[in-house]
């Protein structure tokens, strides 16, 4: 893996921003605490509501793969029966 500066940038400033938040919530901003909560918690939705969204194409590209391979398999099964009959 090979991090430019511009990736370790952003890797110290997310961090930093979470410290800041860590502090922010912890010293003295109690006002700031239920809009978090709130934010976490529309955050949890959403992502409850993708990982639905994943499970279900997800669920129909197995079923795309199955039929594809069904079908491979009885192409191939075809093919020898065919040549055998054009001898």
């Amino acid at each position: 893996m090979n991090l430019t500066s511009r990736d370790l940038l952003l890797i110290a400033g997310g961090a930093a921003a979470g410290a800041l938040a860590v502090y922010a919530l912890t010293r003295g901003a109690p006002a700031i605490k239920p809009l978090v909560t709130n934010a976490m918690a529309s955050g949890l939705d959403i992502k409850e509501k993708v990982l639905g969204v994943v499970d279900h194409a997800k669920e129909h590209l197995e079923d795309f793969l199955a039929e594809a391979e069904q079908a491979r398999k009885q192409t191939a099964g075809d093919a020898p029966a065919e040549e055998s009959q054009t001898s």
